[in-house]
């Protein structure tokens, strides 16, 4: 909790100030989350300050909402190219994406309770957090993050985005083809040769603090499988079906091949 606290400190991200007289400050709360690897195993937890983003008022605290991300039957057709050519998969996210675009709107939050905060020093009303820049879950933050992606892709790294898939971008690079970027709000796969793909890296990160994780083992809670001589690509989500089968107490189920009569 600390460390996002410290982050949003470093990103300017709120001011101590008054609510004004007619406005209503957004709620908000702690998440915690683990983080885990593709086998299972936790690698770090995670804290997160985020509004409740229910509580906005659309028109006062929020207008347009919406943000593409890449559409499952083309990943899956992406995924079939990489495996007939060999083409590598690498994967990096944007750590602390949503602190880095300018909030439009004019927003007030109330500040959580067991948070420090100068308001002693400060001789307004109720003291509330008046936010500059997006917060996970606010409404606005995908779209004014994914403005700020596609901006910055499109007209300083030259590459164009498919018509087919607003969350796909792509560019010729070495071998006259196309290195891809498929965005699924901060999280990305780059599809192509190890070359043009370290390129594209670098690039990324002059711009924004990326997370290079290298070849891409789990994307969106699929686990990937690459059996490179078969020409292969396996995708399984046997985490997800784990924690189903727990939530419900069938951990130990009997496995068949035909689950339920046929006809029945």
């Amino acid at each position: 909790m600390e460390e996002e606290l410290s982050s949003l400190r470093d990103n300017n991200t709120r001011t101590i100030t008054s609510l004004p007289e007619g406005r209503t400050a957004v709620r908000c709360k702690s998440v915690f989350k683990e983080k885990r690897r593709a086998e299972g195993k936790i690698e770090r937890y995670k804290a997160r300050l985020v509004p409740k983003g229910f509580t906005q008022q659309y028109g006062i605290d929020y207008l347009e909402t919406y943000v593409p991300v890449v559409k499952l039957a083309l990943l899956r057709i992406l995924f079939a190219i990489a495996a007939f050519y060999n083409f590598d998969i690498h994967q990096g996210d944007i750590k602390t994406s949503y602190l880095l675009c300018e909030l439009e709107e004019e927003i007030y939050m109330e500040i959580l309770e067991g948070v420090s905060s100068p308001t002693r020093k400060l001789k307004i009303g109720k003291p509330v957090c008046g936010l500059g820049r997006g917060l996970y879950r606010l409404k606005q933050s995908g779209r004014i993050w994914n403005k700020a992606w596609d901006d910055f892709l499109i007209r300083k790294c030259h590459f164009k985005r498919s018509v087919e898939d607003y969350a796909v971008y792509y560019r010729i690079g070495g071998g006259n083809s196309p290195l891809w970027i498929v965005i699924w709000v901060d999280d990305m796969l780059w599809i192509w040769k190890l070359y043009d793909i370290n390129e594209a890296k670098r690039e990324l990160a002059r711009r924004f603090p990326l997370k290079d994780l290298g070849r891409s083992h789990v994307f969106l809670g699929m686990k990937i499988i690459r059996k490179a001589q078969e020409r292969k690509i396996t995708r399984c989500q046997d985490q997800h079906i784990e924690s189903v089968l727990e939530q419900f107490g069938l951990q130990d189920c009997y496995t068949v091949s035909t689950p339920i009569e046929p006809g029945i």
